[in-house]
């Protein structure tokens, strides 16, 4: 099957999750108040677990013999390193062009929603999906992405959101869920120690239960926005095509000239080509600033995603 068909049929599933979410908020049996509760379980469990069930997987092909723990840990060293060059390039990109107008929090949520995309929650699915079968690691480089956004949402991000310096801090950037997690989930790889079957079994359940509990709180998220908000205003669809389209294009011309390998190359591209974060939505619900302003641009570029993602991901074989 096509990458095109491929990615379409994983996006597509993906939303479907957000429909007994839609329905049930639109039926009263949750209201705005439950959205708080399921953000917390996606940022310090489900969040977490993902990352070590990423990890974990790649523990397995070192323990087994597949990949030879130093190949992986410079392939895992060049995905953390373009990551971080990609994400801090545009995020500097995205506020330097919007940073007269930074008293208004919607444009503050504008440059972060730019750059931050959902690595984790969509891109796990959507790599396994493309490249699962020939490269059962991508997870793990999915995990790094995230661990590099993840840590700049805590810090740079929740800085730009509040205005608040006090967010930079070396407590903020490794004791957050993610970050523990990722210590240990690495830790555990480099002797190649794999968790017993049942913990690996629950971590994974509770890792690959972020996907449609994002999803969730995106449904629930959508039955309280007013749809003229949503789709009416030009600024956010603008923002949405940056996220989709605009960055997937920065990473693809920048990673077309580097000289590793190909599929490591792909991979990070199918993750730059995710839609705007949750990350986006949950960090402005915890922070208290521009959370219709949030809500409506990771609802607006999830939707666009159906189309903008499988079509850039005609593009792999560029990369390759």
């Amino acid at each position: 099957m096509s990458n095109l068909y491929i990615t379409f049929v994983a996006v597509a599933q993906m939303l479907a999750f957000a429909a007994p979410a839609y329905l049930l908020m639109r039926f009263k049996k949750y209201d705005e108040r439950s959205i708080s509760v399921f953000v917390t379980l996606l940022l310090f469990v489900s969040q977490p677990c993902l990352t070590a069930y990423s990890f974990q997987k790649a523990t397995v092909l070192i323990r087994d013999g597949v990949v030879p723990l130093e190949l992986m840990l410079t392939r895992g060293a060049i995905v953390l390193g373009l990551s971080l060059a990609l994400q801090a390039a545009f995020l500097a990109l995205s506020y330097f062009v919007l940073h007269k107008k930074q008293e208004e929090a919607q444009y503050r949520i504008f440059a972060i929603a730019a750059c931050f995309g959902n690595s984790g929650f969509f891109g796990v699915p959507i790599l396994e999906a493309v490249m699962g079968q020939a490269h059962p690691e991508v997870a793990m480089f999915s995990a790094l992405y995230s661990l590099v956004m993840n840590t700049m949402s805590w810090t740079v991000a929740s800085t730009i959101i509040t205005r608040d310096r006090k967010y930079i801090s070396p407590k903020k950037i490794f004791l957050n869920p993610n970050t523990i997690a990722a210590v240990i989930a690495i830790v555990l790889m480099c002797v190649s120690f794999v968790l017993p079957e049942r913990i690996f079994s629950m971590v994974a359940t509770l890792g690959t239960f972020s996907t449609p509990l994002c999803m969730f709180i995106l449904g629930m998220r959508l039955a309280l926005v007013d749809f003229k908000e949503l789709f009416g205003n030009w600024k956010q669809y603008a923002v949405a095509l940056v996220k989709n389209v605009g960055f997937a294009l920065f990473a693809f011309a920048a990673l077309y000239f580097i000289p590793v390998e190909g599929y490591l190359k792909q991979a990070l591209f199918i993750i730059c080509c995710c839609p705007v974060a949750n990350m986006v939505l949950s960090f402005s619900e915890m922070l208290g600033k521009g959370q219709k302003t949030a809500a409506n641009v990771v609802l607006l570029s999830t939707i666009l995603s159906l189309a903008t993602l499988p079509l850039l991901c005609l593009l792999l074989p560029y990369l390759a």
